[in-house]
């Protein structure tokens, strides 16, 4: 799903300008009453049909039905147990026509499961290319019956939440991180697909077999594929396209996609965000590391940066440590815990979010086509003196408008360390 390999319909969505239409859409799936039923999917109404509905399975526009969404993906503060991603928006349906709850007609609505993304589509060079923002699945509908116009409240979740489901007496055997990951997702069957990146470099560190009393009742699929990706020193993570991929635990000078300013004043600004939250706190500083074996606890690792214990405090609570790993080699744990240290110990002075708004600046709408978590940014101050953090996209919030412009939060964690004399 996604980019120009996937567009929508040339008519579908509410075009915002000239060269940009927002398009929100539901999957219709004729052979399946979980999503879309057997019958005719409301008709003329749903998906701005005229006539018979698709034959076939197919992505339909829902745009002009809906009014008002929020998307929220990621984090609000470094952590390694990411939030679900949400989608949540109103359809107006006074007649009934869309959602209906009486069988056998409730069977054509969208229901549980439905997947459901937003994106927009844009000319480029002549061209249009769609750019997906957000995939996820109906995980609720509300109708609060108390208005004639009968707006239905739709939630959505992210691929992501399919990786909360447990699994029956789990027993891993010594494999390396790859295989173990590969088999539980393969146990849950994972159909969302893969980012480009997998699998990752580094996977192929080796992992302890478990005792028969690891996960008791709580053999959770992301619990077994976190501990694993964390061993190795990555965490999970889903992409705007729903797809599975790890990140590095910390992450490490790489490509930047996006250079964003409080002005144009400079060169090669993306973009000129509404404002810039800049912070100084500890809620960053991670000066003790620590990375706890159950199974066999003298495999367990802690590093520790005194100078920075001196001036900060001690500090063992960032990015979701303390945190346990299934590691066989206690060297590599060491080797991870320190490489840890060596990025998160004097965070102070940082970038914490900034805020958008495609209305103010249109060049946004194009800086969201580089939108993911994981992504690397520089944010750059000119006024009153210049100074810049590098920094890594890890959560996105953004509110659609009823007209829709799409305006909302970029939250950040800095990769730079605060320099002292």
């Amino acid at each position: 799903m996604g980019d120009i390999t996937d567009p929508p319909a040339p008519d579908a969505g509410c075009p915002i300008d000239g060269d940009r239409t927002l398009i929100i859409e539901m999957f219709w799936t004729y052979e399946d009453v979980l999503r879309l039923g057997l019958l005719t999917f409301g008709a003329e109404a749903f998906g701005q049909y005229i006539g018979a509905p698709p034959a076939g399975p197919e992505w339909v526009d829902v745009t002009a039905r809906c009014y008002g969404a929020t998307v929220n993906r990621g984090n609000l503060r470094p952590n390694i147990d990411e939030d679900v991603d949400t989608f949540t928006f109103d359809l107006l349906d006074p007649e009934g026509d869309i959602i209906e709850w009486r069988p056998p007609n409730s069977l054509a609505s969208p229901n549980l499961n439905t997947p459901v993304r937003v994106g927009f589509r844009s000319i480029q060079d002549g061209s249009p290319y769609y750019y997906q923002l957000y995939t996820g699945r109906v995980g609720r509908m509300s109708d609060i019956h108390d208005t004639p116009e009968r707006a239905i409240t739709i939630e959505t979740y992210g691929t992501k939440s399919d990786l909360i489901t447990s699994l029956l007496n789990e027993r891993c055997p010594r494999e390396t991180a790859q295989a173990r990951i590969t088999r539980i997702l393969t146990a849950i069957g994972w159909s969302n697909g893969f980012d480009p990146s997998w699998p990752n470099p580094g996977l192929n560190i080796m992992l302890e077999a478990d005792p028969a009393e690891r996960y008791d009742d709580d053999a959770l699929a992301y619990t077994i594929i976190q501990e694993a990706a964390v061993s190795a020193g990555f965490h999970v993570g889903i992409t705007r396209l729903g797809q599975f991929r790890l990140h590095p635990l910390i992450d490490d000078p790489g490509e930047l996609v996006l250079t964003i300013a409080d002005c144009y004043d400079g060169e090669d600004i993306d973009a000129v965000a509404t404002s810039i939250e800049y912070v100084s706190d500890g809620s960053e500083v991670l000066n003790v590391v620590q990375l706890y074996n159950r199974k066999v606890p003298n495999q367990s690792a802690e590093a520790i940066d005194a100078t920075s214990v001196a001036v900060w405090g001690r500090r063992s609570q960032g990015y979701g440590f303390p945190t346990y790993v299934v590691c066989d080699s206690a060297g590599f744990t060491q080797q991870l815990a320190e490489d840890i240290l060596a990025g998160t110990a004097n965070i102070v002075n940082r970038v914490e979010r900034i805020t958008f708004n495609t209305r103010s600046d249109p060049n946004w709408w194009e800086a969201a086509k580089k939108f993911e978590i994981g992504k690397q940014v520089i944010v750059r101050r000119y006024h009153r003196r210049l100074i810049e953090f590098r920094c890594t996209i890890i959560g996105l919030d953004w509110v659609l408008s009823e007209d829709g412009w799409i305006e909302g939060n970029i939250n950040l964690s800095t990769l730079d360390q605060t320099v002292k004399d």
